[in-house]
């Protein structure tokens, strides 16, 4: 009878065994996506790296198919602007340019991933006047602002001998451009186009 008793509860601790094992394993090892922006801080018109890995079981995944989803700065809502496919050591990567801040994240069939922001400044381009263009005054100083958003202010300035002066100021249109007429110091002098306009001070 002892013996009996004996080789019922092994085979019961031995069948028990494997399931929780097997359990405990499956907790420890979900399914992941990771995301990482390089940069992470941008002037407008730069394009960052997103990067990231798909992990399975424990292990990186190749051939998992990857989609990329944003939220630019104002909406509410994420949309689907890129695809891909996990490479041999589960690794992905897409290229953005977001001319605002911007929010980003990925998900495949299983998950989705912690979301990432990359920030983004404001750029000024000018386009005239060329820098060695000599002539009288008055002076059309103009260019264009990213992301391209009118009734922005834009100031303009000289560096002479070392001192700022600040010259004018105009607003760009509704395609982002502006032109202000100013008077330039005789002689060489640095010019400065600049605007103070962050993201959630420009229009959503």
């Amino acid at each position: 009878m002892r013996s009996v008793r004996l080789t019922l509860v092994l085979a019961v601790a031995l069948t028990t065994i494997p399931a929780a094992a097997a359990s405990a394993v499956a907790q420890a090892a979900p399914a992941s996506l990771t995301l990482a922006a390089s940069p992470s801080e941008i002037t407008a018109g730069n394009t960052p790296q997103l990067v990231g890995q798909v992990t399975r079981d424990g292990a990186s995944t190749s051939g998992v198919r990857v989609e990329l989803y944003e939220k630019r700065y104002g909406e509410i809502t994420y949309r689907l602007v890129g695809e891909t496919t996990s490479g041999d050591d589960g690794k992905y990567q897409f290229t953005v340019q977001p001319l605002i801040q911007s929010a980003y994240v990925v998900r495949d069939d299983r998950t989705s991933s912690v979301a990432v922001v990359v920030f983004v400044h404001t750029r000024l381009v000018l386009d005239w006047p060329r820098p060695d263009e000599r002539r009288g005054n008055p002076w059309h100083i103009g260019g264009n602002l990213l992301p391209r958003l009118g009734s922005v202010p834009v100031g303009v300035g000289v560096f002479v001998g070392g001192t700022y002066r600040f010259l004018g100021q105009g607003v760009t249109d509704d395609g982002g451009q502006f032109s202000i007429a100013v008077s330039l110091p005789p002689g060489e002098v640095t010019l400065v186009a600049y605007t103070s306009a962050r993201p959630r001070d420009l229009p959503k």
